[in-house]
């Protein structure tokens, strides 16, 4: 089974396991050892409960592991039940848990669930100091935390977590996973609020005000201490491990930009900057000291994102890339005005939309995300987004089971279940919603025995355009797996044995793998049979 975890994108968990032996008539046991995956030894007292995959919020069995590891839960009817395992430095996982995936235990006649090793990962920290170039503490920091990975079906950088450093410049992110990982900071000198205080006084003076040299500011800094992200190193962190990583930041002369004309966007101007893929306020502060001019100052250089809005519905967002080496002065009616996405659900029958059910535009080679609610009547609006130009996968994200089946535009290309968005025209998307969802249950096998812990991938005809069809799963402990909300249509099944780093979405990097894969069309309301090889 799956379940539905809440995101940057909305993900689907597939339960898998192994299973028990008999214990009275009617009745099986899972039994195992609680294990350190990295030493292998056995873990006494890790809390250690299963629930029933129908009912996950509540366990229906909870114990504490023996001196050996030992666990034992009796008296379970056949199903499928979900292990889950925690103690002091561990995080709560699930057994056999890749990412959002997790294997469960299937109990039932004929299964063997006696010797199930429940090995639980331990954490890992990345923490440091944060210092300037006197060597003094930078207090009340912005500290982000980027991972890479291929979660999404390509690999992207994401944040994952955020904090502020401490009164003596220290940070902590704790409970991580092993993975490969960048941090970010972005912070301001403690004496720039005087330097903001000396410029909004009657009786500044530019050249006295240089010759304190408070006017300084702190650019984004990347581990280990560069200001660029191509030149940012990336933490590989492994199991079980505390990496100190301390950075010093380094001020550079502040700047400002002064926006001529701006009274029309005076509600609405922001600087945001884009740290891998991520747009982000830049650390400034803001002023609107004379009729239509806007001045934002404490600017580090660098290539920034100008938003103008003037929080009117009826007018369009402006925008444009600022490089910005010095002081700059922009008129704000240049600025180019970024295209208006906005639309409408349709489905046949009454709409029942979740109250905080939304509408997503998801670049699956940028990672770059934008979200907006749905109103009751199914219509939605983009224009407070920063919509680039590029080719987006169009998702609705509900409580309900319903998917985007087929879109039309004015204003932009579709393309399956994509759209391409060009320049500054208004974009109309009509996205009509299907129930016409279908099922695969199936079998994972390897040398006609059942494969536990594969990924197993639908991936859909135009797999390019298509990124809202792929479907996945992770087989159980008797091998099998169930894909649902499939749309109708022609798709290529796959299982792999060690597929949890792969860049799954690529049709290329999958292309060795497709060509043992089993074809398959998928009709309206069905449900389908299939057994597939592992690879």
């Amino acid at each position: 089974m799956r379940l539905h975890l809440i995101g940057s994108i909305v993900l689907l968990v597939v339960l898998g396991g192994k299973l028990n032996s008999q214990v009275g008539k009617d009745t099986f046991a899972i039994r195992g050892n609680v294990v350190d995956a990295v030493t292998g030894r056995p873990m006494e007292r890790a809390e250690v409960s299963i629930a029933t995959i129908e009912h996950l919020d509540k366990p229906v069995q909870e114990l504490l592991s023996g001196n050996d590891g030992s666990f034992s839960f009796s008296g379970l009817r056949p199903g499928k039940y979900l292990l889950v395992g925690r103690k002091s430095g561990f995080n709560e996982q699930s057994y056999e848990q890749h990412g959002s995936f997790a294997s469960a235990i299937v109990v039932g006649p004929g299964l063997t669930s006696d010797h199930v090793i429940f090995r639980l990962h331990p954490d890992s920290v990345i923490g440091g100091k944060i210092t300037d170039s006197e060597n003094e503490a930078v207090t009340n920091a912005t500290v982000l935390l980027f991972r890479r990975d291929a979660n999404s079906g390509f690999m992207h950088t994401s944040q994952v977590a955020q904090t502020m450093s401490d009164d003596r410049g220290y940070y902590h992110f704790g409970h991580l996973g092993s993975g490969r990982y960048f941090v970010v900071v972005s912070a301001q000198p403690w004496y720039s609020s005087i330097a903001a205080s000396l410029h909004e006084s009657p009786e500044y003076d530019p050249i006295a005000a240089d010759s304190l040299h408070l006017d300084m500011v702190y650019p984004a800094t990347y581990y280990p201490g560069v200001t660029d992200s191509s030149s940012a190193s990336p933490i590989v962190l492994n199991e079980n491990q505390n990496i100190i990583a301390d950075l010093v930041l380094v001020p550079t002369p502040a700047l400002r930009i002064t926006i001529n004309h701006a009274d029309s966007f005076s509600s609405g101007v922001s600087l945001k900057q884009s740290i891998f893929g991520t747009l982000v306020d830049a650390a400034s502060t803001e002023h609107a000291p004379v009729g239509d001019t806007v001045e934002i100052s404490g600017i580090a250089s660098g290539t920034y994102i100008l938003e103008l809005d003037s929080r009117s519905a009826s007018a369009a967002l402006h925008g444009r890339v600022v490089e910005l080496g010095e002081d700059a002065i922009i008129d704000a009616n240049s600025s180019a005005v970024l295209p208006a996405v906005r639309g409408k659900i349709q489905i046949e029958g009454e709409l029942n939309l979740d109250p905080q059910a939304f509408v997503r535009l998801w670049n699956s080679r940028t990672g770059g995300a934008v979200d907006t609610a749905l109103a009751a009547n199914g219509e939605f609006s983009f224009n407070q987004d920063f919509v680039i130009p590029g080719t987006y996968s169009v998702f609705l994200i509900n409580g309900e089971s319903l998917m985007v089946g087929t879109i039309s535009a004015t204003g932009a290309k579709v393309i399956g279940q994509s759209i391409q968005v060009n320049g500054s025209t208004p974009v109309y998307l009509s996205i009509r919603l299907s129930h016409t969802l279908s099922t695969i249950t199936g079998m994972a096998r390897r040398k006609g025995k059942p494969f536990p812990g594969a990924m197993i991938i639908l991936v859909p005809e135009d797999a390019d355009s298509n990124w809202p069809l792929f479907r996945r799963d992770q087989s159980d402990s008797d091998g099998s797996f169930t894909l649902r909300d499939i749309l109708p249509g022609k798709y290529k099944l796959i299982a792999i044995e060690n597929g949890w780093n792969l860049e799954w979405a690529d049709p290329a990097l999958l292309k060795t793998h497709l060509d043992h894969a089993i074809g398959t069309e998928i009709h309206p309301n069905t449900k389908s049979e299939i057994t597939v090889e592992v690879q």
